[in-house]
């Protein structure tokens, strides 16, 4: 008897629950739904989508019930929250836009991003980011892959982690990553020694919370390079790896060795260029070839007309490519 009692009763609304209703009458104000509760509830028209008198659905009570049991109620966000909840039984990976980034009462400290994931409010904790730094702050306005950890629709509850989801392209790309593969990245930070107060690389982005270290002896051949006066914070390169190691996660990156086999497809043996002096040696001149690729002029390939003591760094000397062996081009004014 109470079984069948039960089955009587008025359903009893509460916000953020996810109901079963049917559609009853269509009004100027949206749809009217009955949800077997003390009355019907509104469903305003922006949030119906193609619903039609009969239909039968889920949805999201999206206020509290009057004190008559009419609530408002939501079909977009039901679908959205059943997809959410569905997406972290599944552990799948799921889009969301950064809407913008939540930082501590009283200081510009970041300590979060708000996202909106299929029309939900989801928040991601700077733990969970795979951003680092000063790139926080161009999250804003950019699609990331996330998993949701918490879900909980009755208290308007949304955690996601961007972290999780990159964990899976991390394993896909160690999994693939070799030396010699072109990657594209972008410079996120300048490696500082800290007690040197020393630039030693820089490390680059490439993507799915993988970094790697660009050191700044492939950055250029000129060993005494400072690398921020060549990459800058937020430039995208196109780069090389030289190593990679699963375990450790790490990868070593070069931009010389890219710049060297970019400029190596353009020139040939007997070429004449017009290039400046690099810097002077005992045994030779050696010049800028292009960036981060250096030609040597030996003194024995100097012509009569080369006036190696009066040259300095910068003036501009037409040569001709002699040799070029691997990595290394001789240079001859002969």
């Amino acid at each position: 008897m109470e079984a069948l009692l039960a089955q009587f009763q008025p359903v009893q609304l509460k916000r953020g629950a996810i109901v079963n209703g049917t559609v009853v009458a269509d009004s100027k104000q949206g749809l009217w739904v009955s949800t077997n509760g003390k009355s019907d509830s509104l469903v305003p028209h922006d949030e119906a989508g193609d619903l039609k008198v009969g239909d039968s659905r889920m949805f999201y009570v999206a206020s509290e019930p009057d004190d008559d049991g009419m609530a408002v109620l939501s079909l977009q966000k039901a679908e959205s929250w059943t997809n959410v909840l569905a997406a972290k039984d599944s552990k799948s990976t799921q889009s969301a836009v950064v809407t913008r980034l939540q930082t501590r009462r009283g200081s510009d400290h970041i300590c979060g991003a708000i996202v909106d994931i299929n029309g939900l409010r989801g928040f991601i904790h700077v733990s969970e980011l795979t951003s680092r730094g000063k790139q926080l702050k161009d999250l804003r306005g950019q699609t990331i892959q996330v998993k949701v950890l918490e879900a909980q629709p009755d208290a308007n509850s949304l955690l996601l982690s961007q972290k999780e989801a990159a964990k899976e392209e991390q394993v896909a790309f160690f999994a693939s990553a070799k030396p010699g593969d072109l990657v594209r990245g972008t410079v996120s930070s300048i490696g500082v020694n800290a007690e040197r107060k020393t630039e030693y690389g820089a490390f680059i982005d490439l993507g799915g919370g993988i970094f790697g270290l660009l050191h700044k002896s492939e950055i250029s051949s000129n060993r005494n390079v400072i690398p921020s006066n060549v990459v800058s914070i937020g430039q995208e390169l196109e780069l090389v790896i030289v190593d990679v190691d699963a375990e450790s996660k790490k990868v070593s990156l070069s931009l010389k060795r890219v710049q060297f086999s970019q400029f190596m497809s353009s020139i040939s043996a007997g070429q004449t260029l017009e290039v400046p002096v690099a810097r002077k040696t005992d045994f030779g001149i050696f010049f800028s070839l292009s960036e981060g690729v250096d030609g040597l002029l030996f003194n024995w390939d100097m012509g009569a007309g080369t006036n190696a003591a009066a040259l300095k760094p910068g003036d501009l000397v037409s040569v001709k490519v002699k040799v070029i062996d691997g990595d290394k081009i001789s240079l001859t004014t002969k």
